[in-house]
């Protein structure tokens, strides 16, 4: 993790100096990229191993920074860039924020020297894609984030294009996705051990077929708003339900594979995030305020993911029952 943290502050100031396009991939792409990896994963991985019942709670209340930096930065960024201070400025001074939050964030983690594992722990666990239930699990995954990050990439463009927004009103649009996604993350993890990991994603999931059409029938500024605010809150359950669901035995048979299988399940996420977005950018015709092949190709992978779901969710509540049925015994 200090690893992480180091390339994410240290990419941040080099895109702060980058002037060629190359430049900006190896800099926020890949330090960037690369460092935020280094640090959500085993964030996520040792919030697993320490919770057990609180575990979705726990992993929602760790996110939620998220969400308070997505309603940050971004209105940051777009007050201090076109002021003399300029594009460079700009993003040093969220890089200068990272860097002071990345200091007491690791001296809270190293303030005690962490005891070495009898064995080392797995990377990569190779028979996990060959297990029907993580393999259903990641595939699901995949055509999750491959719905996921369409919204968050369009939604400024929808509003000010087809909807007539104000450009200003467009961009804010965003920030408040990014506040009701902080809720998404958190409330629906109350209810504790009742409604478990898995059901919540599947749910929210199916959920998200219906928002993700009905962002089709959005016409007015009032619609927009409502729709948005319904969206950031499923983001915020879409982006915590699947660390939360890893931690299951069905999905990791012990501890020391939560690292490894968490890891290995949002890479295949990764690659559902990386080429969303511009596929959905090539179904969209933004010069003739056509946006329906794109929303329909979101909906329509979000049900793709539903049903990837159905495996790990009936094999996760046949092992809920056999080990309630164990217990009452």
């Amino acid at each position: 993790m200090i690893a992480g943290h180091f390339m994410v502050v240290f990419g941040m100031f080099m895109v702060s100096i980058s002037d060629a396009y190359y430049q900006l991939m190896l800099a926020q792409g890949l330090c960037v990229g690369l460092g935020a990896g280094a640090i959500n994963i085993p964030a996520f991985a040792i919030i697993s191993s320490k919770f057990t019942s609180r575990r979705p709670l726990a992993l929602g209340l760790a996110s939620t920074g998220a969400s308070i930096g997505g309603i940050i930065f971004p209105i940051m960024f777009r007050k201090i860039a076109p002021t003399t201070a300029g594009f460079g400025w700009a993003v040093r001074s969220i890089a200068f924020i990272n860097l002071a939050i990345s200091i007491p964030t690791l001296m809270i983690l190293c303030r005690k020297p962490g005891t070495r594992a009898p064995k080392a722990r797995m990377v990569m666990d190779p028979r996990a894609f060959r297990e029907p239930v993580f393999g259903t699990f990641a595939i699901a995954l995949f055509f999750q984030f491959l719905a996921y990050y369409i919204p968050l990439f369009y939604i400024t463009t929808y509003a000010a294009v087809k909807v007539g927004t104000s450009t200003d009103f467009a961009f804010y649009l965003l920030a408040i996705s990014n506040a009701s996604s902080f809720f998404g993350r958190t409330l629906p993890y109350v209810l504790g051990s009742r409604i478990t990991p898995i059901q919540i994603l599947t749910f929210w999931d199916a959920a998200g077929i219906v928002i993700l059409f009905s962002w089709i029938a959005v016409t007015t500024t009032a619609g927009m708003v409502v729709w948005v605010i319904a969206w950031g809150f499923l983001s915020g359950v879409l982006v915590t339900a699947p660390a939360a669901s890893t931690g299951h035995p069905t999905l990791s048979p012990s501890l020391d594979v939560i690292g490894a299988r968490l890891g290995m399940s949002w890479f295949t996420a990764a690659v559902g995030v990386l080429i969303g977005a511009p596929i959905a950018g090539a179904l969209a015709d933004v010069d003739k305020k056509d946006f329906v092949n794109a929303q329909a190709f979101a909906g329509a992978v979000m049900a793709a993911a539903v049903v990837g779901l159905i495996v790990p969710l009936v094999a996760a509540h046949r092992w809920n029952q056999k080990k309630k049925a164990g217990g009452g015994s």
